[in-house]
């Protein structure tokens, strides 16, 4: 229920402050407003002021505005008032508005949140696992190093990281990158005292923030991920951390608890979150041993747990030591992560704040227009089955509202990004679409013929709802796989 909800409230949250946008800069513009309504179905109630209807009807989401000559072909009294008899700089405001909006929202969310709870903290691409005989290994990238440039340019974060790495496969990239491991303390057979960092490893790590060193990789096509380059490393962007421990499930019963820090599966070190799932999932129904460590009276401890992975829907193919193809059940235990950009975040009162949101909702554009051109341009690896539809995005949101409401509302400002920017793709029945028929009149002097825009539109909105449909499709696959 809770999922369902949350989803419903984002969606509508974000729609009604694009129609908003379109509402206001249509009545400045001199356009008229037929009709603006919150939420779909009969209408329960509503008023009129200056010849606009304002209701409310009976399912409050979202919402819409209706809009005088936004159809060539219907008939008004006077031409005074449509959106057709504006001049094309008029009707291309109209329809950016909406967008706009949507980012403005995006900004404002992040700038309250940055303000009363901190900025996170960046989560730098430092090199957690390195696959042994991968390209990363055999060009002497090791765990721990954190790559500061690509062929000279500034590596920031994780993204850059991955963007430059997915679209070189093939191509020999020049990576500057330093060690940021300091020496690691023993872990002991059972329960042991950890202790904190010394001077001696700190000195340490102060000489390999000097000692710099360049490495030369080649990415190689990943055939999972649709032939994207990858240097068969995995990164630390989320640490072993876990955040809930769900009752009745085989966590609970080994006697997992939040916070505990997993160190070993199997006897195998790891060092994020994907690595001890994939170690986990791969010893459904067998009982494996698990290292944590502990924060107890202000010490740290390890412990061993016993636990048995529960067997999951969903099948998941990987090589094994010597190379060769396995397929297994994936395992479950019962535990989510700790996210780290909410539990490392830094006070930068309210003017680092705006300028915090101002960067983060610039890199996000930046994020999703890469996005939405791999899908576009079909070079998204793996295709549609790895982008995310209404209810991938329902799960997703209704996970985020279970965690906390800051992050339910920096998640609605995501979506409200990426809606915003979606609809100025010059797709037909978009935004960015009709957009491009305002160009086209500019360009020639004068409109299509009448009937010609509405029918590209017409089509643009088929083919988007039969995308929509495959990429349900995929969303419920995946979703009953992993139940």
């Amino acid at each position: 229920m809770l999922t369902v909800l949350s989803f419903l409230l984002a969606i509508g949250i974000i729609a009604m402050v694009h129609e908003i946008g379109h509402f206001v800069v249509a009545r400045r513009k001199g356009v008229g407003v037929k009709e603006f309504a919150i939420g779909f179905g009969p209408k329960v109630f509503g008023v009129t002021r200056g010849g606009t209807e304002y209701n409310l009807r009976l399912f409050p989401i979202a919402g819409f505005v209706d809009l005088k000559g936004m159809d060539p072909e219907e008939e008004l009294e006077s031409e005074d008032e449509a959106f057709r008899s504006k001049s094309p700089m008029a009707r291309a405001a109209v329809l950016v508005a909406g967008a706009l909006m949507n980012i403005v929202l995006a900004i404002l969310v992040w700038w309250t949140v940055y303000y009363l709870q901190g900025a996170p903290a960046p989560m730098k691409p430092v090199i957690g696992l390195v696959k042994s005989g991968g390209v990363a290994e055999q060009a002497g990238l090791r765990s721990g190093d954190r790559v500061l440039a690509i062929n000279g340019q500034s590596v920031e974060s994780y993204y850059d990281l991955l963007k430059t790495v997915s679209i070189s496969p093939g191509i020999e990239l020049d990576f500057k990158v330093v060690s940021t491991l300091p020496s690691v303390p023993a872990i002991g057979d059972s329960t042991s005292s950890m202790a904190s960092e010394t001077a001696g490893s700190a000195a340490n790590a102060a000489v390999n923030a000097i000692a710099a060193r360049n490495v030369k990789i080649t990415p190689v096509p990943d055939p999972k991920a649709n032939g994207a380059g990858h240097i068969q490393v995995e990164l630390i962007t989320q640490p072993p951390i876990v955040g809930r421990v769900i009752d009745g499930r085989p966590a609970s019963k080994a006697g997992f608890k939040t916070d505990d820090r997993i160190v070993t599966v199997t006897g195998q070190p790891v060092s994020s979150w994907s690595r001890m799932s994939e170690l986990i999932g791969r010893h459904a129904g067998q009982e494996i041993e698990v290292g944590v460590m502990r924060r107890e009276n202000g010490i740290d401890s390890f412990r061993t747990l016993l636990v048995t992975p529960e067997a999951s829907g969903e099948t998941i193919e990987a090589t094994d030591d010597q190379g060769k193809l396995i397929k297994y059940r994936r395992g479950l235990v019962g535990i989510t992560n700790q996210l780290a950009a909410s539990t490392q975040r830094v006070s930068i009162g309210i003017v680092g704040a705006l300028k915090a949101s101002l960067k983060k909702t610039w890199n996000t554009c930046g994020q999703v227009l890469d996005g939405l051109y791999l899908i576009f341009t079909f070079k998204m690896p793996g295709g549609l089955k790895n982008a995310s539809g209404p209810v991938g995005i329902a799960r997703m949101t209704g996970e985020f509202a279970e965690r906390s409401f800051s992050m339910f509302v920096e998640w609605v400002a995501l979506l409200s990004t990426y809606i915003g920017l979606f609809n100025l793709i010059p797709f037909p029945a978009l935004d960015g679409g009709r957009l491009v028929f305002i160009f086209l009149e500019v360009v020639r002097g004068r409109k299509l013929k009448s009937g010609i825009e509405e029918t590209v539109h017409t089509v643009g909105l088929l083919l988007l709802l039969g995308m929509l449909v495959v990429v349900t499709y995929f969303d419920i696959s995946k979703w009953v796989s992993n139940m």
